[in-house]
């Protein structure tokens, strides 16, 4: 995954969850989950978000906006 996605970005996962519990070496209970993905798909941010999150990171304070 990490070869189609950046960090940040938006991802529509469908699947489901798998679930493991057991014992190790020392006698802790441990568990883990895994997601079993079926079906993964990239996401847009809309345009209204990723103009205002453009305009304060070029130091425009988003205050000043009319709306």
């Amino acid at each position: 995954m990490k070869d189609h996605f950046k960090k940040g970005a938006f991802a529509l996962v469908e699947g489901r969850i798998r679930s493991r519990k057991w014992t190790d070496q020392d006698g802790n209970n441990r568990l883990s989950k895994t997601i079993i993905a079926n079906r993964v798909l990239h996401m847009e941010r809309k345009a209204a978000e990723s103009n205002a999150e453009s305009e304060a990171s070029d130091g425009e304070n988003l205050d000043d906006v009319p709306f």
